[in-house]
């Protein structure tokens, strides 16, 4: 995994999906509410939205390719367990990758 992404996200390497799932969650929701800031710091909070949004798309996709090279099925397998779960945001995702 890109460790970028994963120092954004404040984990470490062999995160486990749950683990950015829940990281990139608790970030996002802080950023959301600081970007109605006024000034720079609106500003940072926007970008740093956008930075998180990026990081979080690329390490669910590596994990993606991940699960598909060990055997872990089709994408559009991968996609029917995501909508089963109520994942649709996931579903998407996969899908566009």
């Amino acid at each position: 995994m890109k460790k970028s992404n994963l120092e954004l996200l404040g984990l470490s390497e062999g995160a486990t999906e749950e683990e950015i799932k829940d990281a990139y969650a608790k970030l996002r929701a802080k950023y959301l509410e600081d970007r109605f800031k006024d000034g720079e710091e609106g500003n940072e909070a926007a970008r740093m939205l956008t930075r998180l949004d990026t990081a979080y798309n690329e390490l669910m996709s590596e994990l993606s390719e991940d699960q598909n090279a060990a055997g872990g099925g089709t994408s559009f397998e991968r996609v029917e367990e995501l909508i089963r779960s109520g994942d649709i945001q996931e579903a998407q995702r996969v899908l566009e990758s």
